[in-house]
């Protein structure tokens, strides 16, 4: 699972994001019209619903005392309340289970692994002592 925003996290932080003039607190259906349009599918409903829940968890939004048809609303964060974004530090127990599969006796296994690791790599930055900090 990434730990990146995936596409509906973005337009749902774009859809709260703070306009001139405009509230800055919108209910779930006001959500799913500026994303998915009028016609919302109840399986885009559902994973309207399961991203904001994943955009509480990651404390970048906020539910707010319901609407007036008992719907839930939801309003950003103000950035001094939001945790220090961590897409920049190495996720060492990831990394630790991806070593760990170039162990493996498949050799897709590995190769998928060591892509994975590669790509952390790059996302990171740097080489993998700087990215480490070891002394050598």
């Amino acid at each position: 699972m990434s730990r990146r925003l995936g596409h509906l996290e973005q337009s749902i932080l774009a859809a709260l994001k703070l306009r001139s003039g405009l509230s800055p607190i919108l209910s779930t259906s006001e959500i799913a019209r500026h994303i998915f349009g009028a016609g919302a599918s109840r399986s885009q409903i559902i994973s309207l619903r399961r991203a904001l829940s994943s955009l509480v968890r990651k404390k970048l939004i906020e539910p707010k005392p319901s609407g007036p048809r008992g719907e839930n609303t939801w309003q950003r964060r103000a950035i001094h309340q939001r945790k220090v974004h961590y897409e920049n530090r190495p996720d060492l127990t990831r990394l630790a289970k991806l070593l760990g599969m170039c162990g493996s006796q498949h050799q897709g296994e590995r190769d998928a692994a060591a892509l994975a690791i590669e790509r952390e790599r790059k996302r990171l930055g740097g080489n993998w002592l700087q990215i480490l900090r070891v002394r050598t």
